[in-house]
């Protein structure tokens, strides 16, 4: 029965006699099988096993239910076991993030802090095939690269997930065979969740095209997956070979990076950035592509992205840094247009309702609801606005010369760069920071205040709600 595991798990080397293996443990179908592939070695004296299970305290009574499954399995099986609570819905409003997010965040965290306790050094997932194929997906909608369709390793750090070799129809029939029982989870069923979407009807319609869909883009992420490495060692060695660094930064010979082609450029220019802010989170390609730009202007041009990073065109070289140069607001004589500007379709917007922009990290979905939808879930991430006020083209965009918004019911303006100056926002962070924008009255800055003009009242006919949410997150299963 577990030939197929065992062979996948060799393959990728995720075991080893002697390991100490933390197990996250939903009760799901997915978690408990591997839970019971992980017995048969425990039983074979090859590994030391223990179980986490983190409670997000977001679904009641059903939440308390898994919560006792998992306790009855562990005890049945004599397998140790640490449960967490977490308040999963309160972290996202803290954090101003979604709740796929907050969870995904929240379960790591407690991981992490579970296998320091107990001394494990791999922590087993039970991710499969159809994960990998969804998270997929996901990326793709979300304008990923190709590093983004590997989808989800086998073996990444000390994270090890040995049923991604199987569909989930596989470990169903398995568990069949065990005559083992496990728990379902009603959120699966919740199209809100970006996932979830994605598992109840676009992988439907793709296995109705083949119904190998799954397994052919697992191949397809292993393909990316040995592409990406060949191609990381080659700029890894032409990258080192041609960086020259200081305490602030990194250089690269000018006349070499502008004899690159677009594709050497983008990779060289990617390490820079990565060395430089010490981490990849809110940085992407359009950043890479603000770099590149820089390169066909004069020497002293220059430009600030996220992390306090510091592009600057020498003479000879192109110099990334975090040291300081000064730093000042446009000259009022001199327009300021933004760094980055998306159009929002109001066209599409008006006729399917709804609409999803992925913009590098950041993700907006806007749709177009009635009053009386326009109190539920109001907070930092959500925000509603009168749409029969919106007369102009709308865009999502940072900062431009001549911004305001509007204070109070009686039509009082103040310029953006005043609210940046009383909200404390530090100069170097205001062109990071997104607006929701007709022409330059700032409907919204996110993660902050609205204009007081926009804003539903009992004569608003049509509601445009706007949801804003960072980086990618998974839902309440395990990931």
């Amino acid at each position: 029965m577990w030939s197929k595991i065992e062979d996948f798990s060799k393959k990728h080397k995720m075991i080893e006699k002697g390991d100490r293996v933390l197990l996250g443990l939903s009760g799901g179908a997915d978690s408990i099988l591997l839970a019971r592939y992980l017995i048969t070695l425990v039983q074979r004296q090859e590994i030391t096993l223990y179980a986490v299970h983190v409670n997000h305290l977001l679904r009641g009574a059903e939440a308390l239910r898994d919560e006792a499954f998992v306790r009855v399995f562990c005890d049945r099986w004599v397998i140790p076991c640490q449960v967490y609570r977490e308040d999963v819905g309160a972290y996202a409003m803290q954090e101003k993030c979604s709740l796929e997010e907050a969870g995904r965040i929240l379960r790591y965290r407690c991981f992490s802090e579970c296998a320091q306790e107990t001394g494990c050094n791999k922590i087993a997932l039970a991710h499969h095939e159809d994960d990998l194929a969804e998270t997929m997906i996901f990326r793709m909608g979300r304008g990923t690269g190709p590093e983004g369709l590997t989808g989800i390793l086998p073996v990444n750090g000390r994270v090890i997930r040995p049923l991604l070799c199987l569909e989930k129809d596989e470990i169903r029939r398995m568990l069949t065979e065990l005559s083992q029982d496990y728990v379902e989870d009603s959120s699966n069923d919740q199209t809100d969740y970006s996932r979830n979407y994605i598992r109840r009807y676009i992988m439907p319609r793709l296995c109705e095209l083949n119904p190998r869909a799954a397994r052919h883009m697992v191949s397809l992420a292993g393909q990316m997956w040995e592409q990406n490495e060949f191609i990381k060692t080659h700029f890894d060695r032409i990258y080192e070979r041609e960086k020259k660094t200081d305490q602030a930064g990194i250089r690269v010979s000018l006349p070499f990076i502008k004899e690159c082609d677009s594709f050497s450029q983008k990779e060289i220019i990617r390490r820079m950035l990565f060395d430089v802010a010490g981490k990849r989170r809110d940085l992407a390609s359009i950043h890479v592509e603000l770099v590149r730009d820089l390169l066909g202007k004069s020497p002293g041009k220059r430009l600030d992205l996220p992390h306090g990073i510091k592009v600057l065109l020498e003479p000879d070289a192109l110099y990334v840094h975090k040291g300081s140069y000064p730093l000042r607001e446009p000259d009022s004589a001199r327009e300021r247009e933004p760094l980055y500007a998306y159009k929002v379709d109001k066209k599409k917007l008006e006729t399917d309702r709804k609409i999803t922009m992925a913009v590098g990290e950041e993700k907006f979905e806007f749709e177009l609801i009635s009053p009386k939808q326009c109190d539920k879930w109001k907070n930092d991430c959500i925000k509603y606005f009168n749409y029969d006020r919106i007369k102009n083209e709308l865009y999502l965009r940072t900062r431009k010369h001549g911004d305001y918004l509007v204070i109070d019911q009686l039509g009082s303006k103040k310029l953006l760069r005043r609210y940046f100056i009383d909200q404390k926002i530090p100069l170097s962070k205001r062109d990071q920071v997104f607006l929701l924008a007709e022409e330059n009255h700032i409907l919204w800055v996110t993660g902050g205040r609205i204009s007081e003009a926009y804003k539903v009242t009992d004569k608003t006919g049509k509601v445009l709600r706007v949801t804003y949410s960072k980086e990618d997150g998974g839902n309440q299963r395990y990931e």
